[in-house]
């Protein structure tokens, strides 16, 4: 988890700026963006939120750029028009979260354990 999307040096979560916070995905060969995107559009709910929460696919070339967009503008035309809200931008500077940012959703799965029971 990071911030990447703006201008601010060293964005952190209490001085995010103009950032959006983000996923930095590395993958290999075995793994196409096409599928990438697909899993990305299948988990995960657009909305309108603020700049910090907006849904963004950040693309780091032309070809990405295209297919982000033709994923995303098929859906819509398929009546999945809440995807209109994603938007695709250029990638730029990806800065690291807080440590308490990483791997947060498994952390409060650990720390709720056992509640509700």
């Amino acid at each position: 988890m990071g911030y990447t999307g703006g201008e601010a040096f060293e964005p952190n979560y209490d001085k995010i700026g103009d950032h959006t916070e983000a996923m930095l995905v590395e993958f290999d060969d075995s793994v196409t963006y096409n599928q990438l995107l697909a899993k990305f559009f299948a988990e995960h709910t657009p909305g309108v939120s603020s700049r910090q929460y907006r849904s963004c696919i950040f693309y780091h070339d032309d070809d990405q750029r295209a297919a982000a967009e033709a994923v995303r503008d098929g859906l819509v035309g398929m009546g999945k028009r809440w995807v209109r809200h994603t938007a695709v931008e250029p990638a730029s500077a990806f800065w690291q979260a807080e440590d308490y940012h990483q791997k947060y959703l498994a952390k409060m799965q650990t720390r709720f354990a056992g509640y509700g029971r």
